[in-house]
C-alpha cells in the first residue's frame, strides 16, 4: 500500500509548483520511502484562447526500482487539453531522463473527464510506456463536495509485462 502527501501551490494563474512524498507500506518489511517528485507547470495562455490549451511541465523525481535502488531523473512534459462543454480531453507526452543506470523512458498519457453534475464526474486515464510496451487503463470517479473538497477513486489495470493492478483513492482539499 502506498501513502502519498501532495502539496500544490499556484504562484500565478498560469504557473504552479507541487511536491509529493510517497511511502510504501509492505507488510513484511514495514514502511519505507518510495518516490518524491517536485514539479512545476506553466500554462501559456488563458483557457480557451487557442483551439487547444498548451502547457509545459518539468519534474525532478526519485523512485525506487524493483531492486530497491533509488532512480533520480528529470521529466519534461508537453500537455495539451481541450474542454468540450462538460467533457475535458487531455494529452501528455513525457520523457523521463534518469541520472543513473536506467535507460530513458517515454510515456504517452491521455485522459478524459466528464462532469455529469457539479457533484459527480467520471473519466479514465490511458498510459502507454514506449520502452516497456505497457498500456494502463485507469477508470475513475470524482465526488465534489462543498468547501472545495473532492474525493477521487479509480482502478488501474496494466496490460504490460508487470501486470500491475491497483486501486487508488485521493482526498483533495483546496484552500
Amino acid at each position: 500500500m502506498r501513502h502519498n502527501l501532495v502539496l500544490e501551490y499556484g504562484i500565478t494563474d498560469h504557473w504552479m509548483i507541487d511536491g509529493r512524498a510517497t511511502v510504501l507500506d509492505e507488510r513484511s518489511n514495514g514502511f519505507h520511502f518510495d518516490t518524491s517528485p517536485l514539479e512545476t507547470r506553466y500554462r501559456f495562455f488563458d483557457e480557451g484562447i487557442l483551439p487547444v490549451d498548451i502547457a509545459a511541465s518539468g519534474e525532478v523525481n526519485s523512485r525506487r526500482d524493483e531492486n530497491g535502488h533509488q532512480i533520480v531523473g528529470i521529466e519534461p512534459r508537453l500537455i495539451l487539453s481541450k474542454n468540450l462543454g462538460n467533457l475535458n480531453l487531455t494529452f501528455n507526452f513525457a520523457v523521463e531522463f534518469p541520472f543513473n543506470r536506467h535507460s530513458r523512458s517515454v510515456e504517452i498519457r491521455g485522459g478524459l473527464e466528464y462532469d455529469l453534475t457539479s457533484f459527480f464526474h467520471f473519466g479514465t486515464e490511458l498510459r502507454y510506456d514506449i520502452e516497456e510496451h505497457a498500456v494502463a487503463v485507469i477508470p475513475q470517479i470524482w465526488f465534489t463536495f462543498p468547501h472545495k473538497v473532492t474525493l477521487k477513486s479509480g482502478y488501474s489495470y496494466d496490460f504490460g509485462v508487470m501486470h500491475e493492478r491497483f486501486f487508488r483513492t485521493a482526498l483533495v482539499v483546496e484552500f
